[in-house]
Formats: C-alpha cells, structure tokens, sequence
C-alpha cells in the first residue's frame, strides 16, 4: 500500500511540476518574447514592455480566481480549458497586425497562466512534503529558463520572431497533455487540522493572510529592486561587463538557491530558512547602500536571486500551513505577481528620478515588512494548537 501511495505523490510531483513549468513560460523568457514582439509588429520595446504589465497582471488575476473560486471546482477541466485558452491565443497573437489588439491577448494569457500555475502549486502544496515539491518546481523552471534562453535567440534569428509564439504554443500544448492526466481535484494530503472549539481556525486564517501580507511585501520589493537592478550598476560607473558578470552570477544563484532549498526542507526549522532567506535580502540592500563596485554589485546579485528562490518556497509552506484547504498559496503565488507588477510602479511614483539611489533604502523597509509579517505568521500558529484528523 504504501508503494502505491509512493508512486501516486510521485506521479502526482511530476505532473503539477510540468503543469507550472508550462504556465510559467512566459515569465521564463520574457526578455526573448519583448523582442519578438518589437520586431514583428514594429514597436519600439518601451511599448513592448507593455506585454509584461498585461501578462503578470493578469497572471496576479488567474492566480487569485484559483485562490477564490476555482479551488473547489474540477482541476482537470479548469486547466485543460485554460492551457487550450493559451493555445488559441498565442496562434492568434501570430495573426494580427495591430499591437492594440495584442496587448488584450496577452492580459488572457496571462490570467489562463495564472489560473493554471494557482492549481499546480495548491497541488504541490497537497503532496505530503510542501516546501520540497515546491522548490523542485522551481529547480525545473529555473533549468528551463536556462536552457530556452539559451535556445531562443538563434531559433529567432533563424525562423524570425514568429518562432517565439509557436514555441510558447507549444509549452500549452504539452501543458494541456499533462492536464488530462490530473487524477483528482486535490491530492490527498494528511495535515492536521485547526480544533474548531477552541477558535483555532480564527487564529490560523489570521495567520494565514499575514503570512499573505509577507509575501506581497516581500514581493513588491523584489520587484523593484530587480527591475532597477542593471540602472543601478549603470548608475554606478560599472561597465557593460561587469553589469553582465553580476546578473549572470546573479541568476546561477537563484538555481542554487531553489536546489538548497530542496535539501534543507523539512531537515531544519522552517523559521530559521525563512530568516536565513530574509537576511540574505537585506545583506543585497546593505551591499548597495555603499560605494558599488563590480564586486559589490556582483555579490549583491548573488545574495538577491538566492533569497528570491530559497525563501519562497518556505513562505508558501507557511501558507499551507495555517490554512490546508489550498486556497492561500494560490493567493501567494497571485501576490506574488501583484508585488513583482506593482513594486516598480510604486518605486517610479514614490522615488522619481532618485530611484536607483535610493532604491536600496526602499528594499530593505520592504524585507522589514515581510520579515515582521512572516515572522508574525511563524508565532500565531506556533501557539495554535491542532488536533489530528
């Protein structure tokens, strides 16, 4: 019996792990995609960005559906309908000829991506061992990342942008496959469960959007810094080299950080990865708090895409810790979208034309925010008692 059950979470880990990889394709190459879409509807790429804005919002938006309604429905329908749903749209996108059109199509994709990585990560979230199905997934969007962004720029170059949404219909393609398999709605997943005379369930759904709030925080200023990231070494006086050097330092370390955070779950408390993650972040505000160097710049990237990828995983454990009905990792994976769209928005509108320079002080108020967040989560369920099922 327990070889069964064996095979089954091993099953089940591999096809929600290929399900969010699919759904996440976009974001893994949207450098590759902004050029195509200049190109091949002669669009400066300032406009072009425009398609990450639609596409992370509306990826926040799919993400949240799952949190709120689509949780409870059919998860083979949902997100067999949603991968054909990115099918259709990236074979249209090819068909038209007015960038106002496109931008409509692109938001659609994003929320059918987004509804499509808010299940595959509640079902991770359902295998026995959270935090560790969850990190592999990030160990496998990382390789992926690597290995398309390697691939893209010739396949460009050769086939025209045109390629880029072909391969993008693709990944929905093989996304679709694998949705057929989905067994049931949510894998089983023994977790004990709040003692409702005790008004325990209060306590872990304060706990539970708390630990919400952290993960936006941290979030918004993840994604203020990163976007700002290669101005600031500008800023700075570095070269093209050096800026070079770091982020690609910068990105091997976010693979590091999702492969040490598959072997450290559950073998140590989850409240001191989850500071170890933290403190990781803000040693990247310090480093560029002071005269940046190439380094400096380097080691702060190191430190940056490391925490990102390691403290993730534990923060969406955290989630499925206090409520295990599914519904608030999907809501973390959508605040997770929201903070990355609307951090930069709200640096650009609070900073100005400072931004880069004071950027750093910014980040570290957000780790603060998420830290203090996190950490309250960590001690509200910590002193709620729960009883087996």
């Amino acid at each position: 019996m327990k070889d069964d059950e064996s095979h089954i979470e091993r099953a089940d880990l591999v096809r929600f792990v290929g399900i969010g990889t699919c759904a996440v394709m976009v974001p893994l190459v949207m450098p590759m995609l902004m050029t195509a879409a200049s190109t091949l509807f002669s669009v400066p790429s300032a406009r072009a960005a425009n398609i990450a804005v639609a596409e992370m919002a509306g990826s926040g938006i799919g993400a949240l559906l799952v949190s709120i309604v689509l949780i409870r429905r059919d998860w083979r329908a949902t997100t067999v309908a949603s991968f054909a749903g990115l099918l259709v749209v990236n074979v249209a996108t090819l068909a038209l000829d007015n960038f106002a059109l496109v931008l409509p199509l692109r938001l659609f994709s994003g929320i059918g991506a987004g509804v499509c990585l808010g299940l595959a990560s509640a079902g991770l979230a359902g295998l026995r061992n959270t935090e560790r199905s969850l990190a592999i997934f990030f160990v496998t969007a990382f390789m992926v990342s690597a290995a398309a962004l390697r691939i893209l720029p010739p396949l460009l170059n050769t086939y025209g942008p045109e390629s880029m949404f072909i391969v993008l219909a693709a990944a929905a393609t093989i996304g679709l496959m694998l949705s057929v398999s989905i067994r049931q709605r949510r894998p089983a997943k023994s977790i004990p469960k709040p003692n409702a005379d005790t008004g325990d369930g209060d306590a872990n759904q304060r706990a539970a959007w708390t630990g919400v709030v952290g993960v936006l925080g941290f979030f918004m200023g993840i994604g203020s810094l990163w976007t700002f990231f290669s101005q600031i070494g500008i800023d700075a006086g570095l070269d093209s080299a050096a800026i070079g050097r770091g982020l690609g330092l910068g990105g091997l370390s976010g693979g590091v950080g999702a492969l040490a955070a598959v072997l450290v779950a559950e073998r140590a408390p989850r409240s001191l990865l989850l500071a170890v993650g933290l403190a990781a972040a803000a040693g990247a505000a310090v480093l560029l708090w002071s005269a940046i160097n190439s380094a400096s710049f380097a080691a702060a990237a190191l430190l940056l895409l490391f925490s990102w990828n390691f403290t993730f995983p534990f923060m969406l454990g955290l989630l499925e810790e206090a409520e295990s009905s599914g519904r608030f990792v999907p809501m973390g994976i959508a605040m997770s979208s929201f903070g990355f769209a609307g951090g930069p928005a709200l640096t650009t509108l609070l900073l100005g034309e400072q931004v880069t320079a004071m950027l750093p002080g910014l980040f570290l108020a957000f780790v603060v925010v998420a830290t203090l967040a996190t950490f309250t989560t960590v001690t509200l369920l910590s002193k709620s008692p729960v009883i087996s099922n």
